[in-house]
């Protein structure tokens, strides 16, 4: 909410309630007849679904004698209630309305056979403690077939709708739902290789695996149906499953393009080489040292950065789909065609950043990681969503929620987790919704809980009735020690106990498949069984106590951070964004907008930016080439184009002024011996020659590495607004916010550079400048050169916070 009020956004929480404040306000009533003058009916679908503030709105503004205001819903299905859908306010609504006077109410249903729907208003209907709803006026009337003549035939004979695995037990863990998720896979497998044929008689097309949806609780079930089905070869895929750019998939594309951008960095190498695109293993690799000149797979990276050279990225992106022999490779190796479509989903999305105009190698490398990183979305609404595997027969998996609106000839549920644990309570205190945080009075908890019970209830109504042919589901029978019903932790209970209840009735309806024993399953490793005569050898009793702690730390596995995430751990209450006002600050009129979109897009164009062609600023921003390039990039990061005068006089002035250095003379960007920019590196956490057993390690990026007058210079832009850009209040800013950047990128340097004792020092090092963009060209630069002792107090200083990190 705060990041919105800032940047002047809208939720859409934020303009259902601007209007009704504007309706409460003193012109509420002219915008009320103004909307009135518009329409003469309103009609509200799913209004289950509405939340107070919603149902006060149509309320002020139809519910009177000359305007006519119809509600479309269903009680049974309000499952919302996390994103403020609520159904007090749709019983509420009803009263007002009708008062005594009974709804018009929708009786039949079109969807399924006329079996199915019997099965299920077996399930769901009841008087007392046999009733599926705790409320039993929510299904006061068992719904009608509207098509009595759609049926589901195997071999010219009717099918049984409903066929329930049963279980004995609910104890097993992990390794319980495993083998019942393959069990389920199997019955589904089975069910439609029974060649099912359904619809009306003259239209009754064979059922596939495309025609079946399996919904889930939680998205572990989805993906541990997805490893039990495709463990028995059935195709399947996610609906909307989110992600795609947090996928192996994707991190093979990031390693295999770095590698085609520098194809002779041998870390870059074996990375790609290990994935999909070369395919080779790590036993491959182990005789493999250096790959020669004309070793194949060196000279296929070499050709695919030739075209990544002349900028003729359909021809790479093909190249490395089709000649590296991905695609057939995954055709051959894998049991589903999941990663085969991720595969060409991403190659789609570079392909579009390609086709930006004077986009680079680089630029797909660097707009993949920041989708990698969750720093950027992918421009298409859909972008990041996981397309289905093709046209291919594949089962669907999705969750409970996601079902609704959505129908399957067949319908399997998989969905006996626990509900997620908050400390955050929803319930209703005399008809208004409250929220609970923390400790609460018993009777509010137990009211939450309550609620939060109907609720699974009618998300298990709704997906019950998805079926139009078929339905799977599981019973769990077993008792307990005084013979009561043994009760699951999960939603899936209320079900269970009314399955259970039914097992002796309708065996047209109900058909049982008592599962054996649960075995190993092809998703678990069996033990290979020793040799009868194989004895294991006398373990000797220890003379010392075992140092466990000692042991933990060193068998822990290395990680990999960041200055920013060293950085968050830092008194994190206290920390002020990069970019952000201090407080009180007001914006000078002029000023760019703050933000990480603003320094971003300074960022990007710094590093674009030809250093030998800047010549004058008048000049360098009239190209059309830098014209369409600044436009480009405050276009991608949400910047208007009238902005476009000013990011140029910061980027020309940044990289073409001279830079005082606070030990006399000055920097000057452009004018300097040699320039690298966006240094990526990936550094031991602590010096090798001091601590050799560490392997944990730093990443990051150096803005700016430059060589000048023989001596080497570390330049980091900022684009904080501050209230004056004098030395002292830089000093405070770099002292308050960028010191630990400042150790990490000085040391990464010197070990990429091989600077290792004072007197190399001394003669090549010329120091660190923390260029605040804003202030220049009068202020806005502040520079350090560490003396030799400092240098070692900040290595000292990382040993002490690779401590805390690693050990803390």
């Amino acid at each position: 909410m705060r990041l919105a009020q800032e940047e002047g956004l809208f939720t859409f929480h934020s303009m259902i309630q601007g209007v009704a404040e504007a309706l409460d306000g003193p012109d509420g009533e002219t915008l009320a007849q103004r909307l009135r003058d518009r329409y003469d009916i309103a009609l509200v679908d799913e209004f289950q679904d509405t939340d107070p503030l919603q149902w006060a709105i149509f309320r002020r503004i139809f519910l009177r004698k000359d305007r006519r205001l119809i509600l479309i819903g269903d009680p049974k299905q309000a499952i919302y209630g996390f994103r403020g859908g609520d159904l007090p306010t749709y019983q509420q609504a009803c009263r007002e309305i009708l008062g005594t006077t009974e709804p018009q109410r929708l009786e039949l249903n079109f969807r399924s056979t006329p079996q199915v729907i019997a099965a299920y208003n077996h399930i769901l209907s009841g008087d007392g403690p046999t009733c599926f709803f705790r409320d039993g006026a929510l299904y006061p009337h068992p719904v009608g077939c509207g098509r009595p003549a759609l049926q589901a035939l195997a071999g010219n004979q009717p099918i049984p709708p409903v066929d329930i695995l049963r279980l004995d037990t609910v104890t097993g863990g992990q390794g319980l739902w495993r083998r019942l998720a393959q069990q389920m896979a199997q019955r589904i497998q089975q069910t439609v290789e029974s060649g099912i044929q359904f619809g009306e008689p003259g239209r009754q097309p064979t059922l596939g695996y495309g025609d079946v949806q399996v919904l889930v609780g939680k998205t572990g079930e989805g993906e541990l149906m997805a490893k039990a089905l495709r463990a028995e070869g059935i195709p399947c895929a996610f609906y909307k499953q989110k992600g795609l750019f947090q996928t192996r998939e994707a991190e093979e594309w990031l390693d295999a393009l770095r590698a085609v951008a520098d194809p002779r960095d041998r870390s870059l190498q074996l990375r790609t080489l290990l994935s999909t695109f070369f395919g080779y293993n790590l036993e491959d690799l182990r005789g493999l040292s250096d790959l020669s000149e004309n070793h194949p797979a060196l000279q296929r990276l070499l050709a695919w950065n030739a075209l990544a050279q002349q900028h003729r990225f359909g021809e790479l992106l093909e190249a490395m789909l089709e000649t590296s022999g991905l695609i057939r490779r995954l055709l051959l190796c894998e049991t589903g065609h999941r990663s085969l479509v991720n595969h060409r989903h991403i190659a789609e999305a570079l392909l579009g950043v390609a086709s930006r105009g004077r986009a680079t190698l680089a630029d797909l490398i660097r707009q993949l990681d920041r989708w990698r990183r969750n720093l950027e979305k992918p421009p298409a609404e859909d972008g990041e969503i996981q397309r289905l595997e093709g046209d291919r027969n594949a089962v669907q998996i999705l969750t409970l929620h996601a079902a609704k609106g959505l129908e399957a000839p067949i319908v399997a549920i998989f969905a006996f987790g626990k509900p997620q644990l908050s400390s955050l309570r929803r319930f209703h205190h005399h008809g208004e919704r409250c929220l609970a945080l923390g400790d609460a009075a018993e009777e509010w908890v137990a009211q939450a809980k309550q609620e939060a019970s109907d609720e699974h209830e009618r998300l298990l109504y709704v997906g019950l009735t998805r079926a139009q042919a078929k339905l799977i589901l599981c019973a769990f029978e077993q008792r307990t020690k005084e013979g009561k019903l043994a009760k699951l932790n999960g939603p899936y209970d209320a079900l269970n106990r009314r399955l259970v209840e039914l097992k002796t009735q309708r065996p047209d309806l109900f058909t049982w498949h008592p599962l054996p024993a649960l075995g190993h399953t092809r998703l678990e490793a069996c033990t290979r069984r020793l040799p009868e005569d194989f004895a294991l050898p006398t373990v000797p009793t220890p003379a010392t106590r075992w140092d466990y702690e000692g042991l933990a730390k060193a068998a822990r596995p290395f990680f990999t951070t960041s200055f920013t995430a060293l950085q968050s751990r830092i008194d994190a209450e206290e920390q002020q964004p990069e970019d952000a006002d201090p407080p009180g600050l007001q914006p000078h009129v002029g000023e760019l907008p703050k933000g990480t979109h603003t320094g971003r897009a300074l960022h990007e164009l710094l590093e674009w930016a030809d250093l030998a062609s800047l010549g004058s600023l008048d000049e360098w921003s009239r190209r059309a080439d830098v014209r369409t390039q600044i436009l480009a990039t405050l276009n991608v990061h949400g910047l208007a184009p009238t902005w476009q005068a000013k990011v140029a006089q910061l980027v020309h002035t940044g990289l073409s002024s001279d830079l005082p250095l606070a030990w006399g003379g000055a920097l000057c960007i452009a004018k300097a011996d040699r320039v690298l920019r966006e240094l990526d590196f990936l550094a031991r956490f602590l010096p090798a020659e001091t601590f050799p057993q560490e392997r944990d390690l730093l990443q990051g990026s150096i803005d700016v590495v430059c060589e000048h007058g023989g001596r080497l210079y570390l330049v980091d832009w900022k684009s904080n607004r501050l209230p004056d850009y004098t030395w002292d209040t830089l000093q405070d800013c770099v002292n308050q916010h960028y010191q630990l950047q400042a150790q990490v990128y000085l040391q990464a340097a010197l070990a990429c550079f091989n600077i290792r004792d004072e007197a190399t020092y001394e003669a090549q090092f010329g120091g660190i400048l923390y260029v605040f963009l804003r202030g220049l060209p009068q202020e806005g630069t502040w520079s350090i050169r560490p003396t030799w002792a400092e240098v070692q107090a900040w290595k000292q200083a990382l040993v002490m916070r690779h401590h805390e990190v690693a050990h803390g």
